[in-house]
């Protein structure tokens, strides 16, 4: 007989403490009349593991320490831009101990850039451009170990590259 079974098993005790902030607002009020579109909007959010924290990366392994973004829109019947900062920080992976030692598998801060532009064409039809990580940034692996110096670290650091989609979209 040929089968599989699964189960869930909680291994350790967490907790999950976080919270998040956003604001949006346009500038409207405040801008020349040739800009009047102009939006600003921007979140933080932060997460904090508390309790033991499990020795395999489990559900764990994309919580982030904490995330902010930035982004500036512009809308007018012309056209849709936006251009946007978002940065990750530290990402913990799993704990790591070495010879006795304590230690964790971590990803270390990182930030990208995003843009896009969207075109009408027709009334119901749209061509859009989109961009994100643009500036190629490097994904960094740290291992780290209790009372080691910094230069005896295991790093790996990789890039996907950046991602661009063009595009049509319309509704009938």
């Amino acid at each position: 007989m040929n089968y599989t079974a699964n189960t869930w098993v909680n291994i350790g005790s967490i907790k999950i403490v976080g919270a998040e902030v956003s604001v949006q607002q346009t500038l409207d009020p405040i801008v020349p009349h040739w800009a009047r579109g102009l939006r600003v909007a921007a979140t933080y959010n932060y997460n904090n593991l508390k309790g033991d924290v499990p020795s395999t990366n489990g559900d764990f392994n994309n919580l982030y320490d904490d995330r902010e973004t930035l982004h500036f829109d512009y809308g007018s019947k012309w056209v849709q831009l936006s251009f946007g900062y978002i940065r990750t920080g530290r990402i913990w992976v799993q704990a790591d101990p070495t010879n006795g030692h304590a230690g964790t598998r971590e990803y270390v801060p990182v930030g990208m850039y995003e843009a896009s532009v969207q075109v009408p064409i027709t009334k119901w039809l749209r061509v859009y451009l989109s961009g994100s990580d643009l500036t190629n940034e490097a994904k960094t692996r740290v291992r780290r170990i209790v009372g080691a110096p910094a230069w005896s670290r295991l790093q790996i650091e990789n890039s996907l590259g950046s991602t661009y989609s063009l595009g049509v979209t319309g509704s009938f």
